[in-house]
């Protein structure tokens, strides 16, 4: 025991050592090595990170590609803390306003309009807590390959789509300070999680704003469907959901075999949110027939339609 203690000990300061810090912002051409020899080419920085590196991103738009390719997207990897609203000087991530500083992450290529935008903006697959993303714009993913497909990046999760399949407990980054705006798919069009094989699995978002996305079938905002064999926690803390749309879901459809996982809505906003058929804000329909209840403590529910939960 104490032999694979020492191996997993020098794995983890072995990683440790070898983190770097990378800088991103509009104008750079260097290496990313510092702000003074920032990179602008964020797609390529985050291919070039390894777990435990930073990416610091300043204000400014950036896609994830140059020419016209709809199905290139930004690559988030195990370990990687990408963290945005930086003015360009900063020597610590205390030193920015996220909220007053806006790194975009846009899907804006092409012509002007969504009709030939990037189908996903952020793809990750197999990641953990140890992975963070904090302060960001997503905006603008139009997910319309095939209105017959489902679980793909080209129809599903046009701002971020997260793949997991049970290499790891977690599955999910610690997202904070970021606003999910006018994303368009057949299914989660702000932000799409695939579900196979997982014990238990933890999703938190705080302090970020779901607004003005549009999913054809299922979850405007947030879609969730798989095999939740154990039990799991999603929680959303502080967010806000304004105008967002979709036939069951306008705001969240989490898609469940039975009561689990988990599900806590914690001071959050729900406004002017619809579905044609079910559940304006929240579709979680196996939850009627099971005794482990969603908690919505200190949340407020305005002007959903045609009603706030279902």
């Amino acid at each position: 025991m104490r032999f694979y203690v020492l191996l997993f000990l020098i794995f983890y300061l072995n990683q440790t050592s070898l983190a770097k810090r990378y800088y991103v912002s509009p104008e750079g051409s260097g290496s990313g090595s510092s702000w003074s020899d920032s990179s602008s080419d964020l797609a390529g920085i985050l291919d070039a990170t390894i777990f435990g590196d930073e990416v610091w991103v300043a204000i400014g738009t950036y896609t994830p590609t140059q020419d016209t390719d709809r199905s290139s997207f930004f690559r988030l990897k195990d370990g990687v803390s990408l963290i945005g609203g930086f003015l360009g000087f900063e020597q610590s991530a205390v030193e920015r306003d996220p909220k007053n500083g806006k790194s975009i992450l846009s899907g804006e290529i092409g012509e002007v309009g969504k009709a030939d935008n990037s189908y996903t903006i952020l793809f990750s697959e197999n990641i953990s807590h140890a992975t963070l993303i904090d302060g960001f714009v997503i905006s603008d993913g139009n997910a319309d390959f095939d209105a017959n497909s489902h679980s793909s990046p080209l129809t599903c999760g046009a701002g971020w789509y997260n793949r997991y399949d049970g290499e790891n407990e977690e599955g999910w980054p610690i997202v904070r300070n970021v606003s999910f705006l006018n994303n368009v798919s057949l299914y989660g069009a702000a932000v799409y999680g695939e579900i196979e094989n997982y014990s238990s699995f933890e999703v938190f978002f705080s302090n970020c704003v779901f607004d003005n996305n549009e999913a054809y079938y299922f979850g405007g905002a947030f879609y969730m469907d798989g095999d939740f064999n154990d039990m799991g926690n999603i929680e959303f803390k502080d967010c806000t959901f304004t105008n967002n749309n979709a036939m069951n879901g306008g705001c969240l459809s989490i898609i469940t075999k039975s009561e689990k996982p988990n599900i806590k809505i914690l001071s959050c906003i729900f406004n002017s949110n619809c579905a044609i058929l079910n559940g304006g804000a929240i579709y979680c329909p196996v939850r009627l027939e099971s005794n482990n209840e969603i908690k919505y403590d200190n949340s407020k529910f305005i002007d959903n339609c045609p009603r706030n939960i279902n």
